[in-house]
């Protein structure tokens, strides 16, 4: 897993982190691993991760907050599995 950026990240990449932050805040999450659908922004929990991470419609991340209370995205990619 790679933590991001926002220098690595493209415009597309901001909005889904931002969307996945505002879900995560507003249910009291503290850590989940996802799958975004880039066309919908729905976000899902992913039944097989393999699946998703090689569609390249979903946007596969594990999302966690920090001992500082901010939230952390890594991007999963095909190499991490």
């Amino acid at each position: 897993m790679h933590t991001l950026n926002a220098y690595e990240m493209d415009e597309e990449e901001l909005i889904l982190n931002d969307t996945l932050i505002k879900k995560c805040e507003e249910e009291g999450i503290v850590i989940a691993l996802v799958a975004i659908n880039r066309e919908t922004k729905e976000i899902e929990l992913p039944q097989n991760l393999n699946d998703k991470v090689k569609d390249p419609n979903y946007y596969v991340c594990y999302c966690h907050k920090d001992k500082k209370g901010k939230y952390i995205i890594q991007k999963i990619e095909e190499t991490d599995l």
